[in-house]
């Protein structure tokens, strides 16, 4: 049973990497995404290029993740790192699920940006 517990923890992974980087791509607030398998994260920065870390942003995203019934947390020392772990053995269309609702909470965070 453990190689395809250790199989679905790649695939999971990369499934979670590949989402991260596109939402990099997508929304500038995203300075970095880093990680391993099913344990990565991004950090959350008023400007990529000064990288300096938008911890009001992440706690509105914590916020509005918990309106939507996704749990997120943050971590890091300004509090701007959202940090993904969720168990080796997640079905694929509930990992696919969370990070549609919490990609919709970035949407919504996006907006708020540019708007202020």
């Amino acid at each position: 049973a453990e190689p395809k517990v250790l199989a679905h923890a790649k695939t999971i992974g990369s499934r979670l990497r590949e989402r991260l980087l596109e939402w990099q791509k997508r929304f500038l607030f995203i300075g970095d995404v880093r990680g391993l398998g099913p344990m990565q994260a991004i950090e959350l920065v008023k400007d990529r290029t000064l990288r300096e870390p938008a911890g009001d942003l992440a706690k509105s995203l914590v916020r509005a993740s918990y309106e939507k019934g996704l749990i997120i947390m943050t971590s890091g020392t300004h509090g701007n790192v959202v940090r993904f772990l969720m168990p080796v053995t997640i079905d694929e269309a509930v990992l696919d699920e969370g990070l549609q609702v919490l990609e919709a909470c970035l949407v919504e965070c996006a907006a708020r940006l540019s708007r202020s």
